[in-house]
């Protein structure tokens, strides 16, 4: 690897214990790191297509876990480098296509975004081809039937998802997991999280020694991101209302369940705490004034204080389980009605953090634009239907708003210390979904709405003082979602 990029990925990986996971100490050190890996990589790939064979080299001598993270944070790049979709003398199979395949193209169309096949360079080891026959032997055990044709549907650095056909013809969800911290902590989350039964497809089988969890298949039908990026607006308008009340109605289904996902972790447990044991808020609210200074920004007096006092947004008094990590990609709206999808993050917290998901939309998402004012009020509404029964309480609007002004700043302080040590760079929210927006407009638009929250004088005067920041990036207001472009149909009642 080149001298300079393996020195910026040293410097950048060793002040950061996770991606957006800052030490409080090593915040300035993070966000230098980080510009000077973009450098690197400016410096390292050139600016032009290359010569092939020159390219070949280059992308051979880096190790998976540097490929993988170049094709999240350059893909247009990456993707531009002549030489680099054939590799191995096969081409690089697109997310979806059968593991070993080498799919064709008529000549003259456009490639397709490239990504790397599960079964060579997966995860921060790589997936091995020897790794993916152990995956699939160990789910044919937990099934007591063969399993063929795997197709690979994506899935991340933190775990492999296959689509499978069982010796009877049906399908089913392969996923198993890396051996980091987030990924184990991730198949215990998943497997106690769909054990509970509340939501989600399935469970199948669970192997903790792989470890991976057996899925039923959900099939192919529509994401609520795939219809908040379509043409559609009223089928948007009834998946949002599908998605919040959903999730409300998961949510008050769970309040007496919490000691069964307790036990549920115990049983899966691979020696990580739960979510809800994690002190993230806490981290966050440490590491924020650092990454404000890193910014320029000057922290106002009494900043801490505030964060001191919003605590959890509500988590010990209004606990319900949510499967984390809700966006629009991980709902599927089925005929049988909406479908969770990733349990990853499973656990029980605020039903704020949840309702703040209607009203920001999505705080932890890529498929971010803005909602039409009354349709953002009728899905927080839907939400809070859901709840109320459960928790009176909620039905008082002082409460319930007080919750919402807690839950947003904790959420916009969570983008803020994970995203803005990144932006030297803008880039897209997604390598390759489009249209997305960029990094520095979703900054925006959360800094943007949190300045307008009441009773917390300081924290939205650093909001005031971050939109001065992103003044300067001279970046453009964050769109509406496309399916509520104008010309179709309105949404504001």
């Amino acid at each position: 690897m080149d001298r300079r990029l393996s020195q910026a990925r040293g410097q950048f990986d060793s002040t950061a214990k996770a991606p957006g996971d800052y030490y409080a100490e090593d915040v300035g050190k993070a966000t230098k790191a980080a510009a000077d890996l973009d450098k690197a990589v400016e410096q390292t790939m050139g600016g032009g297509p290359g010569i092939p064979d020159a390219n070949r080299a280059w992308w051979d001598s880096l190790d998976p876990a540097t490929r993988q993270q170049f094709l999240q944070d350059h893909p247009d790049r990456i993707g531009a480098l002549d030489g680099l979709l054939a590799r191995a003398g096969r081409p690089f199979p697109a997310a979806g296509a059968p593991l070993g395949s080498s799919p064709r193209r008529p000549s003259g169309a456009m490639a397709p975004p490239l990504t790397l096949p599960i079964a060579t360079t997966r995860g921060p080891g790589g997936w091995q081809d020897a790794r993916v026959e152990e995956i699939l032997r160990a789910a044919e055990r937990l099934l007591a039937t063969s399993l063929s044709e795997p197709v690979d549907l994506g899935g991340s650095a933190r775990s492999a998802v296959l689509r499978c056909r069982t010796a009877d013809g049906r399908s089913v969800i392969v996923k198993a997991y890396t051996g980091g911290p987030d990924a184990l902590r991730g198949f215990t989350a998943e497997a106690a999280g769909l054990a509970l039964g509340l939501a989600g497809p399935p469970l199948l089988g669970v192997d903790p020694d792989v470890p991976l969890v057996v899925l039923a298949d959900l099939g192919d039908a529509p994401s609520l991101a795939d219809v908040l990026l379509g043409d559609d607006p009223k089928a948007a308008e009834e998946g949002l209302l599908a998605w919040a009340g959903g999730l409300g109605r998961l949510a008050a289904r769970s309040v007496d369940r919490r000691a069964d996902l307790t036990r549920l972790w115990a049983r899966y447990a691979k020696g990580m705490p739960t979510w809800a044991d994690e002190p993230w808020i806490r981290r966050n609210a440490a590491v924020f004034p650092g990454v404000l200074e890193a910014a320029g920004v000057a922290v106002p007096d009494g900043l801490a204080e505030e964060l001191e006092r919003i605590g959890t947004a509500g988590g010990e008094e209004y606990p319900a389980f949510t499967p984390g990590d809700t966006c629009p990609d991980n709902n599927l709206l089925t005929p049988q009605g909406l479908r969770l999808l990733d349990f990853e993050v499973a656990c029980y917290q605020s039903v704020f953090l949840t309702a703040a998901y209607c009203r920001m939309p999505f705080a932890t998402c890529w498929c971010v634009f803005a909602l039409p004012a009354g349709l953002a009020r009728r899905i927080e509404e839907a939400y809070r239907a859901e709840v109320v029964p459960v928790y009176p309480a909620l039905a008082e609007d002082s409460v319930w708003e007080a919750g919402m002004r807690q839950a947003v700043a904790v959420w916009t302080v969570n983008a803020t210390v994970r995203l803005l040590p990144r932006t030297a760079e803008d880039r897209p929210t997604h390598r390759t979904r489009r249209p997305v927006p960029t990094w520095r407009q979703v900054l925006r638009h959360r800094w943007e709405t949190a300045a307008a929250l009441d009773g917390l004088p300081a924290f939205t005067e650093t909001m005031r003082l971050l939109h001065e920041v992103a003044d300067g990036w001279g970046t453009a207001p964050l769109p509406g979602y496309p399916c509520f472009a104008p010309g179709r149909a309105a949404h504001d009642g």
